[in-house]
């Protein structure tokens, strides 16, 4: 349950109960929420408040406190420029955006066709560790919706901002050129949010959502007098790799690994419930961060947790934690990877599937765990195209053991290792390209059947990842010209997330724009039924329909196109255009 749904349940004091709901909802903090709801006594109550604010106050043990001044200026403004009807502008979205950075250096508003009613923000100069120095938000009104709701990208596409009916409201490019006509500028900022192109708007656009939790942990961690945990961290090893797939979309791929004795440590009964955490580090502080609940029934041995997320190429540094329900941790950081087995891992066809590290059908690490019994265990996948020979090495101490040359670029090896001819001991093993040379050490215990098998707990990546990443991809196969494989993984994503209108539009549109209208009929007359008042979908299978030349059934969905929306002066022209076909038809079949 939300901190909201809490505030509602429990009999907060009328002072605190109006700061939480009318001053600070959007400033508060997740952990700060929960805190205040589950406080009983008014008088606790008022010290949490005043404790609120001093910690956010920029100079301590002046008379004034500038933060709370701001903000209270701020909830002002939010109720004068962005109130409609009955909602007070401070609990709208852009009165959201505007009580955590401020006003923009400019705000501009569009309100003229082709474009549903919009507002350009530009913010410069941002001082902050999880935002970008400059970027713009655009905020977008639906028909039919009188508040404004912040633009996505990968949630909301190009569709979104431009009127129903529009031609141009399916394709990307058109989309662009259209709005460009209004303004350049706006439809440089729907194109490039920030800069680093789609994927890091995704990730800031998070960021921004998650800021009032990102600050409170920052505050907390870089505090004068820093609170200890009062759980007992456990050691684990973390190992992290920034992946580029073969559509150049970046991802973090993670392994969080317990030995057998931290496992059974941390076991209180078969039957455990986990929280697994994570962040992603930049030079310029936090990136991304998540959290997973995961309920197991886990067996004594070595348990590597694993998962992957999109990532910024600004990426240098993660941590996991992996928290039971008493408390206790396991916590490890690591910096991110950049190793040569980088591109193209979505099928390791011919790899064994019994290797460690693997997530989902990718595989995270080259190597396995810290101590190896079987040599069949300890194998090395290479994966991404490299441009000179990979050299494998075998070192005890000082002493080169064991060395070969790997396979020249554009292959795919799993080499095994000569652990058979190895007495037991410690052992490093070294790979080395042209450009890279990854190291780690093993134990080597043969035969001494109390190594546990390691048991590899993956991450399933949620839909809504799953989507945005897909979108991802398919919009790097755009750019580059490849409309068949942007249809494939859109294909996908709507797969994933079949109710997802927007989604459906997104991939009729780009299978029309390459002209395969016979898909975008089977497509949309399967979506006219699961949405049958979305008048995108008649519009876009009206239009496919009349390019294959099937002009009566063309003329029959417009016209249930303009049932839905009968003053709409364009689907006038579409169902006109049509119906004159029909009449040179019928005068042609005459003759």
């Amino acid at each position: 349950m939300s901190g909201l749904a809490l505030f509602f349940l429990l009999p907060l004091a009328p002072s605190s109960g109006r700061f939480l709901e009318d001053e600070v909802h959007f400033l508060i903090s997740s952990r700060e929420r929960a805190e205040l709801v589950e406080l009983t006594r008014e008088e606790e109550r008022e010290r949490f408040i005043e404790l609120f604010w001093a910690r956010r106050d920029p100079s301590p043990g002046t008379l004034g406190n500038e933060a709370r001044e701001a903000h209270e200026r701020r909830l002002s403004e939010s109720d004068l420029l962005f109130s409609t009807g009955a909602l007070r502008g401070r609990h709208t979205e852009r009165g959201r955006i505007h009580q955590l950075l401020g006003p923009p250096r400019f705000r501009e508003s569009f309100d003229r066709s082709p474009l549903v009613p919009l507002e350009l923000w530009h913010y410069t100069g941002v001082v902050s560790p999880f935002l970008p120095e400059s970027f713009y938000l655009v905020f977008f009104r639906p028909p039919g919706d009188s508040g404004y709701h912040l633009y996505r990208p990968a949630i909301d596409g190009i569709g979104a901002l431009l009127q129903d009916g529009q031609p141009a409201r399916h394709l990307l490019e058109p989309g662009v050129s259209e709005i460009a006509r209004v303004d350049r500028e706006l439809a440089a900022a729907i194109e490039s949010l920030a800069p680093g192109g789609e994927s890091a708007a995704v990730q800031w656009l998070a960021s921004l959502d998650a800021l009032p939790d990102l600050l409170d942990r920052n505050r907390r961690e870089t505090a004068s007098v820093r609170s200890e945990a009062s759980f007992r961290k456990m050691p684990a090893q973390l190992e992290a790799v920034l992946l580029y797939d073969d559509a150049e979309v970046p991802e973090i791929h993670y392994a969080l690994e317990l030995a057998p004795e931290v496992t059974k440590s941390l076991l209180a009964s078969p039957r455990q419930r986990f929280t697994l955490q994570g962040t992603v580090l930049g030079d310029a502080g936090e990136l991304d961060r998540w959290e997973d609940m995961l309920a197991l029934e886990v067996e004594p041995g070595t348990l590597s947790f694993q998962g992957r997320r999109l990532a910024s190429p600004r990426a240098g540094r993660i941590e996991v934690a992996l928290v039971d329900e008493r408390g206790e941790t396991a916590f490890a950081s690591a910096d991110v990877r950049r190793l040569f087995l980088a591109h193209g891992a979505r099928e390791l066809g011919g790899v064994d599937p019994g290797l460690p590290f693997r997530v989902g059908d990718r595989l995270l690490s080259p190597v396995a765990g810290a101590v190896v019994s079987s040599p069949g265990a300890f194998a090395v996948a290479q994966l991404e195209t490299v441009e000179s020979e990979i050299v494998w090495e075998i070192w005890k101490d000082e002493a080169r053991l064991w060395h070969a040359r790997g396979p020249s670029a554009d292959s795919r090896v799993a080499k095994d290792l000569p652990l058979p001819s190895l007495e037991d001991g410690s052992y490093r093993l070294v790979l080395r390209t042209s450009t890279t040379v990854f190291e780690r050490g093993f134990e080597w215990r043969p035969d001494s059947g109390q190594i546990p098998r390691t048991r590899v707990i993956a991450r399933e990546r949620p839909p809504r990842e799953e989507v945005a990443y897909r979108r991802a991809r398919a919009s790097s196969f755009s750019r580059r010209g490849d409309r068949a494989r942007a249809i494939e993984e859109l294909a996908v994503a709507a797969r994933v997330v079949p109710d997802d209108v927007r989604l459906q539009l997104e991939l009729a549109s780009f299978r029309y724009a390459v002209r395969r209208y016979e898909e975008v009929v089977e497509q949309l007359y399967a979506a006219r039924v699961a949405f049958p008042e979305e008048i995108d979908v008649l519009v876009l299978l009206a239009a496919s329909l009349e390019s294959l030349g099937r002009i009566e059934e063309a003329a029959v969905i417009y016209e249930e196109a303009l049932m839905l929306s009968p003053e709409n002066e364009e689907l006038k022209v579409f169902r006109d255009r049509v119906r004159a076909m029909l009449s040179h038809l019928e005068l042609r079949r005459d003759r």
